[in-house]
């Protein structure tokens, strides 16, 4: 399966990050090991990949959306990768 999604950065603890994921009607919260520096309060975008055995979730990153972007601070493009675990 591979997903278009849009995440909300809930919690960072060093290289681990929590995301609130809305899918299906339902908000999920998942934890992940991030080789990009995320804050609180950014939004992801991205693809979720489940492989067809489901051992591992993959969040393809695509762009990060921060929280408090201002004149002098643009939103702009992040490329990077995330290791899920649900």
């Amino acid at each position: 399966m591979d997903r278009e999604v849009r995440a909300r950065v809930v919690k960072v603890e060093g290289s681990t990050t929590t995301l609130g994921i809305y899918m299906e009607g339902v908000w999920h919260r998942i934890k992940a090991r991030t080789e990009v520096r995320l804050c609180e309060g950014d939004w992801i975008r991205g693809h979720l990949i489940v492989p067809p055995d489901g051992s591992m979730l993959v969040f393809k990153l695509d762009e990060v959306e921060r929280r408090a972007a201002t004149e002098s601070q643009e939103t702009h493009p992040s490329r990077g990768g995330l290791d899920l675990e649900a």
